[in-house]
Formats: C-alpha cells, structure tokens, sequence
C-alpha cells in the first residue's frame, strides 16, 4: 500500500506544482550521504520517516451502503498518517527554495491527491496531503542519521482510510410492532401503625439485654380512659 501511495504522491507533484520529469527528478530513498553524492541533477527528496495511526475520533462509526441485496453496514475504517520530509537538492540555494515554494504552494491549493492516481481498492475515500502539525516534528538527531548535512524542508502529511473491515448485511426492518400488557397482582394495603401512647411521667418497661437478645422487664403505667381510641365526633 506504501508505495502505491508512493507513487500516487510523485504523481500529485508533476502534476500540481508541477515538476518536470525532464528536468527534476523525484526520490523517495534515505537522503544520506551516499544518495547526496550520487546526484546529477535537481532533485526533490521525498523522505517516510513515520507511519502512525490517525486520531480515532476522525474515524468513528458506521458505514452504510444498498446493494442488490439489501442493507449492509461496517465499522468505518482505520485512518493511518504518513509522515513525509520533502527536501529539494540543487547546486543553488536559490533554486532550491524556489522548487519549496511551489512544492508550498501546491499542497495549500490542493489538499487531495486526485483518486485516478491511485488504483480501486486501496484506500477507503479521499486520499489528503498537508502540512504537518507541529507537535509532529521531525526528531533533531534526524539529520544526525544522515550525515549531518541540514536541510530545509516540508513536512508533509497524508492521510487516508484502510480498507480492512468487512460489510456485513443488516438485519431486516421491523415490519410490525405488538403491545401487550403483563397482569400484576394487587398490591396489599399495609395499615398505618396505631398511635402508641407514652405516659406523661416517663415511665416504661425496662429494657434489658440478655445473650445478646433485649427484652423488655416492668410494667407500663396504665393508659388513661380515652386516650388512642376513637372518639365520636
């Protein structure tokens, strides 16, 4: 898929900037000090130095799509970032700057890497090219790795979807919807607790704990005539 991709991008740059194959050419090896010695004319370098996975939340939910058979439905597909370095290599400073510009302007122009460069079923929807965020740099010991020869360069992004999830035919539709009611038993009534009369003095039973049981020892004082019972009105 890499270098589908690859090559869908040299495209994309002869295309937009555009770049020559007559007079520039296009690289995507290791720009280190053996490749630097082996050029003989202007050259844009195209360098992977990561692949990651893109954020999740820009790639969530589910795909839909009708089909002679029906409905069928799919998890959306992964999103991946390639991450690019694209340096220019001229015998003038000049020169060099002049093909970043236009490699600049280019990708601000068209963020899309048209789909007739890439071929049916290697990605999942559109295929976009930009600058890269800031907090995704290329790590300072970079040019350290390749001699040490310092660079200044565009660092690209593209982003596309993986086509790895299988289509799974939906369920039917409802087509009707029935009701029903469960019978319940009544629910008992539960009387309210009668009043408890507590005498005026204090007085009480006594309550007493005996292996771990209370019980209640002594007398109550004796109710009062009318107290707690129903009076006629």
């Amino acid at each position: 898929m890499i270098n589908v991709v690859d090559r869908a991008l040299e495209r994309y740059l002869r295309e937009q900037v555009p770049l020559r194959e007559s007079t520039i050419g296009v690289s995507f090896d290791p720009p280190d000090r053996d490749w630097c010695a082996g050029l003989n004319r202007p050259t844009v370098n195209v360098f992977l130095w990561d692949v990651s996975r893109a954020a999740k939340t820009a790639y969530s939910g589910i795909d839909e799509r009708r089909t002679d058979q029906g409905t069928e439905r799919r998890p959306v597909n992964p999103g991946v970032e390639l991450h690019y370095l694209l340096t220019a290599w001229a015998s003038a400073v000049s020169d060099e700057h002049q093909v970043l510009g236009s490699v600049l302007a280019a990708v601000l122009r068209r963020g899309v890497i048209p789909r007739d460069t890439l071929p049916e079923g290697v990605v999942d929807g559109p295929c976009r090219i930009a600058l890269d965020t800031p907090e995704h740099r290329v790590p300072g010991e970079f040019w350290s790795a390749l001699g040490g020869r310092l660079k200044p360069g565009l660092q690209l992004k593209v982003t596309l979807r993986l086509p790895v999830r299988e289509w799974i035919p939906a369920p039917p539709a409802p087509t009707s919807l029935e009701l029903g009611v469960d019978r319940v038993a009544p629910i008992a009534a539960v009387p309210a607790p009668a009043a408890r009369w507590v005498p005026a003095d204090g007085t009480s039973p006594r309550r007493v704990r005996r292996n771990g049981v209370v019980t209640a020892e002594g007398r109550q004082a004796a109710k009062p005539a009318g107290v707690g019972d129903d009076q006629p009105g």
